[in-house]
């Protein structure tokens, strides 16, 4: 129908005066008057103007608007989006995980995005089992995906930031106990230098004794300066305890780590490391780490040859890995039992 009073009469004049030659051409035989200009102007907007609306069941206004203005249902043309399949669900996570940066291998990457379709699938599945044996509706639009998705992002970013918060407290941890010890064992090389200069003060005083017949205030001098020494050494070596304790605590509170990583130790495999050392040409991370386990057992490395590797999806220079070292490595039977022994 028309709103009447929606145009004021000169305004619709002024818009059907520019419709005059398309009305000729049209409606050929009708007189030219006000009223059948209107008409005609009337049609063309009818004929020409489209109105999109896009409504979800899920919205609870959605059925107070249908009985307030029954034409949105009656008179538009309805087109009724159904659920997603499983491969559309799928390519719509590919569209926003692939380019995501994850800490983990391709195939993986393309498994957990196959599996967000299919999560998010069995939850509709599941909620059509609950609609048959319950009577109520519970909803899984394509915005529930879009949020699953967006708050898995989250999420994971969130996981991400507290682990590596951890590694570098685990890394500092470590870089004192390392300097601990490192300040202990100069600790150690200046008190046995203090204690052999001890002993041949010691020694002297006594040679002195036997064959110089000193006054008692020399020798007590000579003595006190040699018990000023030991109190030193003393001191040093109290110091030194206080230091191996602090360095003994440190340690104890990284110990819950140590034994994380060695419990992925004992988690390895036979099977994992055949399947490694099948490989021809494993990627750049597998290269990289097999050149630290060489490094670790003090075994020589291929001569160094600038080259570049690729790590997380970025190139960096670097030198030609010694993967074929790594293979022998894994090839002897004690491999796997030297890596747990060194863990």
């Amino acid at each position: 129908g028309e709103v009447p009073g929606l145009f004021a009469k000169d305004e619709m004049m002024a818009m059907t005066a520019d419709l005059h030659n398309d009305f000729i051409r049209d409606r050929l035989g009708k007189e030219e008057t006000q009223a059948n200009l209107k008409q005609y102007f009337t049609d063309c907007v009818r004929d020409n103007l489209h109105i999109m609306l896009c409504m979800s069941p899920l919205n609870p206004k959605f059925p107070v608007r249908a009985r307030k203005f029954p034409g949105l249902v009656s008179s538009p043309t309805i087109d009724w989006f159904l659920p997603w399949p499983e491969e559309a669900l799928v390519s719509v996570s590919h569209g926003f995980i692939n380019d995501f940066p994850l800490d983990c291998s391709d195939n993986v990457k393309s498994s957990l995005i196959t599996h967000m379709g299919r999560v998010h699938k069995m939850v509709s599945d599941v909620c059509d089992e609950y609609f048959n044996s319950m009577r109520r509706k519970v909803y899984q639009t394509p915005k529930s995906y879009l949020s699953f998705i967006a708050a898995y992002k989250s999420m994971y970013n969130e996981k991400l930031s507290a682990l590596k918060e951890k590694e570098g407290r685990v890394r500092l941890g470590l870089e004192k106990l390392e300097q601990g010890a490192k300040d202990v064992e100069k600790l150690k090389s200046v008190l046995a230098d203090e204690q052999v200069k001890l002993e041949q003060t010691s020694r002297k005083v006594n040679d002195m004794l036997e064959t110089v017949n000193m006054s008692k205030a020399e020798a007590k001098i000579e003595e006190e300066r040699v018990e000023a020494i030991k109190k030193k050494c003393e001191s040093d070596a109290v110091r030194i305890q206080k230091d191996k304790e602090s360095c003994e605590a440190d340690l104890a509170a990284a110990q819950p780590h140590v034994d994380k990583a060695n419990k992925a130790i004992k988690e390895v495999k036979e099977g994992h490391i055949s399947e490694i050392k099948k490989l021809a040409n494993p990627s750049d991370i597998i290269k990289l780490v097999f050149d630290c386990v060489l490094i670790l057992f003090q075994l020589p490395l291929t001569p160094v040859n600038p080259t570049k590797i690729t790590v997380d999806k970025q190139e960096y220079d670097w030198f030609e890995a010694s993967f074929k070292q790594a293979q022998q490595l894994m090839s002897a039977q004690s491999f796997l039992k030297d890596v747990t022994i060194f863990g």
